[in-house]
């Protein structure tokens, strides 16, 4: 049986703490304006409570599927899928701040962004030398 090598465990590494990163963030954004959305200090929220709930759904949908596999032994097509989920709504977040002027918003977003893509990065790396895909 091959060892692992040392960057591919780094890789690894990294991947599983985006993902719990991912997870925790989205998971938490999502209660929060299921829950609690006049205590987010956020403009937007007041203006347009179903845009609110609508991405609380999305949140809390991506942090259910960043971590399914890992947790229940799925094939990792899901983790890769949900990554482009978030992708796709951070891209969608990034749009909507800049429509209403507020690009000092967007940091955030990239940095999702810049994690989801690490982990698609990473899922679709180790599925091709394992040679499962």
């Amino acid at each position: 049986m091959n060892k692992p090598s040392k960057s591919k465990k780094t890789v690894n590494i990294l991947k599983v703490i985006f993902q719990v990163l991912l997870f925790f963030i989205l998971g938490w954004a999502g209660m929060m304006k299921f829950f609690n959305s006049d205590d987010l200090p956020f403009p937007w929220i007041k203006d347009d409570p179903q845009l609110v709930l609508i991405t609380g759904v999305f949140d809390i949908l991506g942090s259910i599927g960043i971590v399914l596999s890992p947790i229940f032994g799925l094939k990792s097509k899901i983790t890769v899928l949900s990554s482009i989920g978030i992708i796709f709504l951070m891209l969608s977040a990034i749009v909507f701040h800049i429509l209403r002027h507020e690009t000092g918003d967007i940091t955030f977003n990239l940095l999702m962004i810049a994690m989801a893509g690490f982990i698609i990065w990473a899922e679709t790396k180790y599925l091709k030398s394992q040679q499962i895909v």
